[in-house]
């Protein structure tokens, strides 16, 4: 049987166990640099998907172009119009 006189910062009945590995466990910058990089992934594909819609929106609205307009018949005939239903008019 013997006894062993442990340096500081081991432990056990040989000082193998190291207390100091023990009491750090997951270092921080293990669990920071993950979800640093996921928030910046997050963050592009927000800021694209801000663009584009940006970009559709742009190109639909605001923009006025009398000769599309005409292109797409604007001007109305006078036969096209709905007439009323009988039932409906005033006399």
């Amino acid at each position: 049987m013997f006894v062993c006189e442990c340096p500081p910062g081991y432990s056990g009945p040989v000082c193998d166990v190291n207390k100091e590995a023990h009491k750090q466990g997951i270092p921080w910058l293990m669990v920071v640099i993950p979800l640093l990089c996921l928030c910046v992934v997050v963050l592009i594909i927000g800021l694209t998907f801000m663009l584009l819609t940006a970009r559709k929106k742009r190109q639909s609205e605001g923009a006025y172009s009398p000769s599309a307009q005409e292109l797409a018949g604007a001007r109305l005939e006078m036969d096209s119009m709905l007439k009323v239903p009988p039932e409906e008019r005033l006399i």
